[in-house]
């Protein structure tokens, strides 16, 4: 029995009429009742418009039937007689060029107050081989299917290769589908989200895939159109990152995660006969999960997170100090990282040691800009390091310079308020 009659209220013809299965206890409906079934739940359906908002006339609202059960998925249109989606929007039988799909797809385009305009699926034009379920491996999540009648009065959109630019406001008009028939067509806009550590392949304005941030993905919203303001097709909804859950039960978040929207990125994905791409390098580099896992690791590493930061306060420590060159420290502590700072060698030494060079010890000290550091994901998951705690801090240094004049070495004494007393040996001057 269809699944989504559960929800038609015309369920209720589980009566005489139909066979029960044998030893099954279950009634089977036959195939005329089951038609029947199914074309009262698509005379049911609605496409309206979000109250107070333009409702494009090339938005159409997807009812697919997988093995009889309905999804809904958003279409737009591409020719007067082509429709752009996302291959996940179809079933796996559908995944070929020129399957039929008119016993499967139907679409349906907004008419004001009046019912929809009903037309059906002809074939598939085009479509995405997609591996596995996870949206964030699959190159590109296109298809293009064929309706069995032009709609000369409506527009279609163009598709555009130029790719998404970091930061950049997209939009996209899409079918919001609040129960088994009704649907509204609703507006969103999102911002991109290039190298994210939710999808770090994603870097380029070329690159096969991008996440949209600030849009929350609904009922009907694959196989939406991603728009620019001419507004041109820049890309598919596809789905949603399956990283989000684990992210949000983890203690890299220091911002609370924004809404994720996973997209196909139309520089780089296929189109009907067209072969050229925006960067050819970029779209055919590797999406295997072990270069996704390499990508996450080296923006969280130290040096990517640290290095800069660590690099000016080392220069900045350096400056302060006369005697000894300084290096820093990093301690984790939890999942934060402690700053020390860790003389290296006695820097310029013929310029001072010759005045004090008769000094079995001297002590001098200096005020370094300590930091506590974390690393982690801002809320758009890009990789940030904060700095939890800033404050100066006092270092306390002693040497015997009468050694260091002597044996061209000393050991070095290196103290603070909050440590204790650390002694490095046999310090030399700095080459």
């Amino acid at each position: 029995m269809l699944k989504f009659l559960a929800a038609v209220s015309i369920l209720v013809l589980s009566c005489a009429c139909g066979k029960k299965e044998k030893g099954s206890g279950v009634e089977k409906l036959p195939p005329e009742m089951i038609e029947t079934e199914r074309q009262q739940f698509l005379q049911s359906q609605q496409v309206l418009c979000e109250p107070g908002t333009y409702c494009p006339d090339y938005i159409a609202k997807i009812v697919v039937f997988d093995k009889g059960t309905p999804r809904f998925c958003t279409g737009t249109m591409i020719s007067k007689y082509q429709i752009l989606t996302s291959a996940s929007c179809l079933p796996s039988y559908l995944r070929s060029a020129e399957e039929d799909c008119s016993k499967d797809v139907y679409f349906f385009f907004n008419k004001g107050s009046r019912p929809p305009e009903r037309v059906g699926c002809k074939s598939v034009v085009q479509v995405s081989a997609l591996d596995g379920n996870n949206a964030e491996y699959w190159r590109d999540d296109v298809a293009i299917l064929q309706m069995e009648r032009n709609l000369n009065w409506r527009e279609f959109r163009d598709v555009s290769r130029n790719g998404f630019s970091d930061g950049s406001k997209m939009r996209f008009f899409a079918v919001d589908q609040s129960n088994n028939f009704t649907g509204v067509i609703r507006k969103e806009e999102c911002e991109v989200v290039l190298g994210s550590y939710l999808y770090p392949l994603s870097s380029d304005e070329s690159s096969p895939n991008v996440l949209l941030s600030g849009c929350t993905k609904k009922n009907g919203y694959r196989g939406a159109a991603i728009m620019d303001s001419f507004p041109r097709i820049r890309g598919v909804l596809s789905d949603l990152s399956s990283l989000r859950g684990a992210l949000e039960n983890s203690s890299l978040l220091i911002k609370p995660l924004k809404d994720f929207i996973h997209a196909t990125n139309f520089a780089c994905a296929p189109f009907l006969d067209e072969t050229s791409v925006l960067n050819e390098v970029e779209c055919a580099k590797n999406l295997e999960y072990g270069d996704i896992s390499a990508g996450r690791e080296r923006l969280l590493s130290d040096q990517e997170r640290f290095g800069d930061l660590i690099g000016k306060l080392e220069r900045s420590a350096d400056s302060l100090s006369k005697y000894l060159k300084i290096t820093t420290k990093l301690t984790p502590v939890g999942d934060r990282h402690s700053l020390d700072f860790r003389p290296v060698c006695f820097k310029n030494v013929s310029s001072w040691l010759p005045g004090i060079s008769s000094q079995s010890s001297y002590n001098y000290e200096a005020v370094f800009p300590a930091r506590t550091l974390r690393k982690g994901l801002d809320s758009n998951g890009r990789a940030i390091t904060q700095e939890v705690e800033e404050k100066q801090m006092k270092y306390y240094f002693g040497f015997s310079p009468k050694r260091l004049a002597k044996e061209k070495l000393s050991d070095v004494f290196l103290d603070t308020d909050v440590t204790d007393t650390l002694r490095i040996s046999a310090l030399k001057a700095c080459p």
